[in-house]
């Protein structure tokens, strides 16, 4: 396989954030752009604390609008 890939609107976008907004602020525009491109997320509400070429860490508090009948986070919010 060849060494060059195109890369997605998601992570064309995700690649030029991260070279221009400085850490502490990555969070919250990394956030940002993740949420507004997916859908279930800006609903949920999810938070990306980090992201890595091999890892990402997100949070996401159990709101009720992303809440199951009996109360928990819905399935398509946990994974």
């Amino acid at each position: 396989m060849g060494g060059s890939y195109k890369l997605n609107k998601m992570a064309t976008s995700i690649a030029k954030l991260q070279s221009i907004v400085p850490n502490s602020f990555q969070p919250m525009a990394l956030s940002y752009v993740f949420n507004s491109m997916v859908k279930l997320a800006g609903t949920a509400g999810i938070r990306i604390e980090s992201l890595t070429h091999t890892n990402a860490r997100v949070s996401l508090q159990n709101k009720k609008k992303i809440q199951n009948h009996i109360g928990g986070l819905h399935a398509c919010s946990r994974y």
